[in-house]
Formats: structure tokens, C-alpha cells, sequence
């Protein structure tokens, strides 16, 4: 998830110092694009290391003047063994602001940098003698094991005894105590080195393209990288001498834990709501009831959306074949790109391809800060388990979220409903981000996973845009037209909304309306099924499960709890009436099995629109009691 990066020199290394310096600096900031909420770095010279680390960006740490000391040390020392490594952080496990949440960790000798996320870190700990924990860190975990394994095994047979145990993904750089020794190894394939016998060097880093953009600035070294493939660890000794070596397999992973539903109110609604659900006219054949935007009813009670509604049939596996065939794919992890954001779909569609197909891919995620800890965590099982590098883009997330604040505090000033995407136009990037990577890797084909079931056409229909089944991305130009003209209109009826958010509402709409989006799409080829799903996922990647929902979809977002509560408070019915609806006229669920599922997924998740209020920074119960004065669409509220 986060960013590593590093450079060894060895005692008859020539590099002019300034030279030495930039290299340092090319990597730190470069490794920023994977995390921005904390760094730090270390410097081991002659077998002794020490370690600075912040909560601030990369771009920051490298103008502090510990960091310009230390790397006008190290680039001073020609003719002596040297190495520095460093961390640009993504938070997942461990508040920032809490120092020893950062990295690099130094535990029992080792001081580690790690990316990735390693699911059973609980479970090792419990397992050796390693005392009280001093961070929320998984990477602390991993040092511990590493320190062990070490002493009791030796360099490679420790590195090897610490990934037979982990469970999830991890890429590491290690350095220990006493010793000029560099550890490299990886799960994923996230690691990518140049080393040079003669001139001594040795560079390291989380990104292919981050290597080569470093490279390319250096004439004086050969401009030749290498892949640290998945499940291949690296050992540079102190007479600078690179061995690589095999990791042993994995054991495998537990199986996801079931879901325990847990729900408290917040605040208590001013009417009857699931009274006043239960009272609405729905569709005789779907569920789409009559508060749904442009929806029309025939004499039987079908509604216009069925009638109008036209299926796709799947292209077939062998179709699939055939289209990456002719886009020149052979082979080449980097060939296929699948957008991961460790929810349900994207998570089937990269276990499909590798397992089912036997396409090797590489995954890419755009972290908004909107991505739940759940999703990271099923995004490191499945990378871990089959041996996939994925590609994290991250965002500036403390300023996506003042963003998203901003917008939230807006718009309870003024609640239109078509207005709510607001909330997440800072997540629209990642359509631009995937065409970057897959330009970066040269990628053949760049999949996303969204199925053809989730079409939610209200959200502009409360916009005054009857988009019909269309996705949005293939949007009329008219229509865009219209949606700009309602945006503007809103914009200039409540202020509030020309903050700082501004730009990222503008590259939204561009991101969504007006670049191209030339991305295959999984589920044209792939058919849905969602038990299948749901089965391939808990049984064969011990996917884990929210615990305060039986549902499996949206799960890895974290808006859809909080917007799903506002489009059911207000007009009786979210996302979940849409899929569901579509699965009827799919034949895929009946009417009455389908309704009982939405009348339960529809119930609100208090527990995430708790952690949603927290994340973001608003006054949770004041901002629900602002929604439940908003008027309603019920027939019994007019």
C-alpha cells in the first residue's frame, strides 16, 4: 500500500556526492504518489542505523534540515559501506500522529520499511516472546519475526521463516544491527532493483516506473532494472555481493471471519420510515418504487424502467481470449491492468482472470482516502496469495477529505439529492490514474470491474436527467449538457460550494464526462453471478466480510453507508432497489426473494456512518438530524 525505497553503496563506489543526493531525493519523492500522510527514512553506516520518521509528506521531509544533515552525511562518505532506505506511508494499521505508527520500525535490532498489509500480524505476535507492542503497526510484527527468525536461522532461512508465516501482502527492505546486510524480498512483486557489481550500487524501489524515471537521470550507471518477483527474496552482503532466493510458499489463508450485524440508532427519524417504505407503490415485476426519479407505471403496474430495459448478454470467456489476443497481450504481467479496490466485483474479476483464465495481471488502486481498511486488507489477502503486484496511486488524503467536509457542510445549508455525488468527486481520479499506470507499464488492456447490474441512472434523474440504463461515462453530450447546467445553477443558489473542492469537482466531471475512457470492462465478457461470487470469494481468498451488514456489496466504500442513508430517509430507496431490481429482469433473483434481501439491506448502517463522521471530521448526529428535517418524497410526508 505505501511506498519503499533505497539505496546501498559499497567502499569502491564513485558516485559524486551531489549525484548521491539527487538519486536520494528522485526516490523519496517519487514514492510519495503511494502514500503522503507520513515518512521517514533510515541510514545505516557500518553496521549502525538510525531512523527519522514524521507525519508529513515526503516533499516535506526531504526540506527539513535532519534530513539534508543525514544525506549530507551519507553522501560524504566514499570509500566506506553505506546504504540508506526510506517510507512514504498510506495509513492503514495505526494513527499517524502517533510517531511509532510510522516508518521505518526498528524492533530487536532490525529496522524494516515495509508495503502491504499483513492480515495475521495478532496471531505471530501471540506466537513468540517479543513483550508489549509499541505501535498499531503490522510492520512492527514483521521485524519481530525477522529479528527471530535470524538469529535462530541466519539471514535467508529467516527471511524465508517470517513469509511462511505472514498472511497478506508484503514487500520488505530490512537492515539489522551490527551488519552491512541489505533484505529484500517480496509476496507481490511490488519491488524492482538495479545493482551494479562494479560501480557498488545497488537502488531499490516500489515501482518499475519509479526505477526507471531515477535511472534515466543518471547517464553514468547502466539503465538496466529487475523485477523482484513474487515470492523471491534478495540478501546484499557486506562484500556487496547479491544473492537471490526463493521464498518458501505460503500456507495459505484462514477463511474470513461471518459477519456479526450490529446497529444503534443515532437519532430517532420524525416519522415512521420503514412503515412509510413499506406504504410505497413498487413496480409489479421489480421493486422500483414511486418515488424513483421520471419513473411512469402501465395499467398492470410495470414500470417504464422495465420496460425499457435491455439486456447484454455476456461476450464469453473465449471472447475475452480473443479481445486480449488482439490487443497484442502475451503473457506479460504488465500485459493486463485490473483497477483493485478491494470491493466484491474487482476482487472476483483478479482472482477469475489469474486462477480460472491463467492470465497473469497486475493490479493498480487509487486510494481517495474513501477506501475502508477492510477493502485494503482483501485487497493485500488476494495480491499475497497470488503472488500479483499492485500498484497503489494515493491521493492527497487529508485534503480529499477537508474537500469532502467542505462539500457535506454545504450542502445540509441547501439538500438537493442530485447534489450528493459531490461527496465523491474527489474519487473520479481514478479513471485518469488508470489510463497514467497502464501508460507507465505499458499495458495492453486496463480492466474495470463495475458490473452491469449497478447502473444507478436516480442519481442524475434527481439531477432532471432521465439517462435511462446508460453508465454515466457514456453519457449523451445533451445530457452532459443539462447535468453541467444543473451543477452551475446549484452552485450559484448555496456559495458554500466554491471552497477548496473546487478543482476537484471540475476534474470530476472532465474525469467522468470528458476524457475517453478506453478501459475493457470484466463483466462484458465475464457473466454475473453473485452466489458464485460470494462463494469463490469467502472459500477460496478467505475474504472478509463487514460486521455490520450481511451484504458483500459496497462494503469496501467508505460514502456508501452515509449517501444510501440519505436517498432512503428522503425517497425510500437506494442503490440496493437498483441492482436488485436489475437482477429480476435478469432472472438471476424473484421478485419476493429479491425485496426481502432489499428491505434488509436498506436498513442503515449506523456503525459506518460512524466511522464516516470520524474519518471526514463532521458532527455525526447533527448532520443526521439536518437530513431528517429535509422534506420527504414519501406520499404520506406531502
Amino acid at each position: 500500500m505505501c511506498g519503499i525505497w533505497g539505496v546501498s553503496f559499497g567502499a569502491k563506489s564513485e558516485m559524486a556526492p551531489r549525484t548521491q543526493k539527487k538519486l536520494v531525493r528522485d526516490l523519496f519523492v517519487l514514492s510519495e504518489s503511494r502514500g503522503k500522510e507520513a515518512s521517514g527514512f533510515a541510514f545505516n553506516h557500518l553496521g549502525s542505523t538510525s531512523v527519522f520518521k514524521k507525519a508529513e509528506s515526503a516533499r516535506e521531509m526531504v526540506k527539513t534540515e535532519v534530513f539534508r544533515e543525514t544525506l549530507g552525511q551519507f553522501s560524504s562518505l566514499n570509500g566506506q559501506r553505506r546504504q540508506m532506505m526510506g517510507h512514504a506511508r498510506l495509513v492503514t494499521n495505526g494513527f499517524q500522529g502517533f510517531n511509532q505508527n510510522n516508518q521505518p520500525v526498528d524492533r530487536f535490532g532490525v529496522v524494516c520499511v515495509h508495503n502491504g498489509i499483513v492480515v495475521n500480524d495478532n496471531e505471530i505476535w501471540s506466537e513468540g516472546n517479543y513483550g508489549p507492542r509499541a505501535s498499531s503497526l503490522d510492520t512492527e510484527v514483521v521485524a519481530a519475526k525477522l529479528s527471530e527468525g535470524i538469529q535462530k536461522l541466519g539471514f535467508e532461512n529467516g527471511l524465508k521463516s517470517l513469509f511462511e508465516r505472514l498472511e497478506g501482502s508484503a514487500s520488505i527492505a530490512a537492515m539489522v544491527g551490527g551488519f552491512d546486510d541489505l533484505l529484500l524480498a517480496t509476496n507481490t512483486g511490488s519491488l524492482y532493483y538495479y545493482f551494479s557489481k562494479k560501480d557498488e550500487v545497488l537502488i531499490f524501489c516500489s515501482e518499475r516506473w519509479i526505477l526507471d524515471q531515477v535511472l534515466k537521470d543518471f547517464p553514468e550507471l547502466q539503465k538496466q532494472g529487475v523485477h523482484l518477483k513474487a515470492g523471491d527474496g534478495l540478501r546484499l552482503n557486506a562484500e556487496f555481493e547479491l544473492a537471490e532466493f526463493a521464498l518458501s510458499p505460503s500456507p495459505g489463508l484462514s477463511p474470513g471471519h461471518l459477519p456479526v450485524p450490529k446497529a444503534q440508532k443515532i437519532v430517532s427519524l420524525n416519522f415512521d420510515l420503514d412503515k412509510a417504505v413499506r406504504a410505497l407503490k413498487r413496480c409489479s415485476k421489480c421493486l422500483l418504487p414511486e418515488t424513483f426519479p421520471f419513473i411512469k407505471f402501465d395499467p398492470q403496474g410495470v414500470c417504464s424502467v422495465c420496460h425499457n430495459y435491455r439486456s447484454i448478454p455476456p461476450l464469453g470467456k473465449e471472447a475475452l481470449r480473443e479481445e486480449l489476443k488482439a490487443r497484442g497481450c502475451s503473457g506479460r504481467r504488465e500485459d493486463v491492468v485490473v483497477a483493485f479496490s478491494g470491493g466484491r466485483d474487482s476482487s472476483y474479476a483478479v482472482h477469475y482472470l489469474e486462477k480460472e483464465m491463467g492470465i497473469p495481471v497486475t493490479t493498480y488502486t487509487f486510494d481517495w482516502g474513501m477506501v475502508t481498511d477492510l477493502a485494503r486488507r482483501n485487497i493485500a489477502r488476494i495480491n499475497g496469495s497470488l503472488g500479483q503486484e499492485n500498484i497503489l496511486v494515493s491521493a492527497d488524503i487529508k485534503r480529499k477529505r477537508e474537500n469532502i467536509r467542505k462539500n457535506i457542510n454545504a450542502w445540509i445549508r441547501s439538500p438537493e439529492l442530485g447534489m450528493i455525488p459531490l461527496f465523491m468527486a474527489g474519487d473520479k481520479e481514478y479513471f485518469y490514474q488508470a489510463a497514467r499506470v497502464g501508460r507507465q507499464v505499458q499495458a495492453k488492456a486496463v480492466f474495470f470491474c463495475a458490473n452491469n447490474l449497478e447502473k444507478t441512472g436516480f442519481k442524475t434523474g434527481f439531477c432532471g436527467i432521465d439517462s435511462g440504463s446508460e453508465f454515466f461515462f457514456k453519457f449523451r453530450l445533451w445530457n452532459k449538457i443539462k447535468l453541467a447546467k444543473y451543477y452551475g445553477l446549484n452552485f450559484l443558489k448555496n456559495p458554500r460550494y466554491f471552497n477548496s473542492s473546487m478543482q476537484d469537482t471540475m476534474k470530476s466531471f472532465y474525469y467522468s464526462f470528458g476524457m475517453k475512457h478506453n478501459f475493457m470492462h470484466f463483466f462484458d465478457f465475464v457473466p454475473y453471478d453473485e452466489k458464485a461470487i460470494e462463494q469463490v470469494l469467502l472459500n477460496d481468498c478467505a475474504w472478509e466480510v463487514a460486521k455490520d451488514t450481511d451484504s458483500t456489496w459496497r462494503i469496501g466504500d467508505g460514502t456508501a453507508a452515509f449517501y444510501n442513508y440519505i436517498y432512503y430517509t428522503v425517497a425510500g430507496f437506494t442503490e440496493f432497489d437498483t441492482f436488485r431490481s436489475n437482477q429480476i429482469r435478469e432472472g438471476l433473483l424473484n421478485r419476493e426473494e429479491a425485496l426481502k434481501l432489499v428491505l434488509k439491506e436498506n436498513q442503515p448502517r449506523y456503525d459506518a456512518i460512524l466511522d464516516y463522521a470520524h474519518t471526514i471530521g463532521f458532527n455525526c448526529e447533527e448532520v443526521l438530524k439536518a437530513i431528517d428535517r429535509i422534506p420527504k418524497h414519501f406520499p404520506e410526508c406531502q
